[in-house]
């Protein structure tokens, strides 16, 4: 249900941007620090558009990649401390029955 809905938002979205696309035609004018850039404005925004969901996707790679070393490293500890609580118990329960 849920793939079904991100369909009908997808094509929504893309209906919308085709009927701006349509209704405005004009160029716009992009001053860099080289040159200026004559493009429409709907092409321009496209770019925009692409630049900011590739730089999100690229900030979001790093934050998971951070987030798994830091769960990795988790993990490790957590396993360490589990073997240590089994070697404490296992001398505990060894003194305890030498009495």
């Amino acid at each position: 249900m849920l793939r079904f809905i991100s369909w009908i938002f997808l094509g929504l979205i893309f209906i919308v941007s085709v009927i701006f696309t349509l209704y405005n035609p004009q160029t716009v004018q992009l001053h860099y620090v080289i040159n200026t850039l004559e493009i429409r404005l709907a092409v321009l925004l496209l770019i925009m558009f692409l630049g900011g969901i590739t730089l999100g996707i690229l900030v979001s790679i790093a934050w998971i990649a951070k987030l798994r070393y830091l769960n990795r490293t988790l993990r490790k500890n957590h396993q360490e401390a589990a073997e240590e609580i089994t070697r404490l118990n296992a001398r505990l329960f060894h003194r305890d029955s030498a009495l």
